[in-house]
């Protein structure tokens, strides 16, 4: 079992976000978050908070994954999405994937959770 965790200043998050110059590249975003991500998340009142542990959870999976963020790693390669209930859930792409295949990680659980003004997440592999 590999065990990672992340806490995020919502504020923070929301700053980067909010800098109109930063969004005008659509990549920017796209290169943190997924398309799917990005509808869930704009489609909320508060998006900030759902962007920021979903931000949290990537940093929390890599640090689980023991690799953090290289140049090879993509945030973008970790989508986390939510089940009919609401529970978030973890799909991986490239690097990310076979990183995972490597370390013969078969289940992978998440939890998110925030206040006003932090979120946080944890992320646990299991082999």
């Amino acid at each position: 079992i590999f065990v990672g965790i992340d806490i995020v200043s919502i504020a923070r998050i929301k700053k980067i976000m909010g800098n109109i110059n930063l969004l005008k590249t659509e990549s920017v975003l796209h290169s943190v978050f997924t398309k799917r991500e990005i509808k869930y998340c704009s489609s909320l009142k508060n998006s900030y908070q759902h962007y920021a542990v979903r931000f949290a959870g990537k940093e929390a999976f890599l640090k689980a994954l023991g690799t953090g963020l290289k140049k090879d790693f993509l945030f973008s390669d970790i989508e986390f999405l939510n089940n009919e209930n609401g529970m978030p859930y973890a799909n991986c792409y490239g690097k990310t994937k076979k990183e995972l295949l490597k370390n013969k990680i078969k289940r992978i659980k998440v939890s998110f959770s925030h206040s006003r003004e932090n979120a946080v997440a944890i992320v646990i592999l299991e082999k």
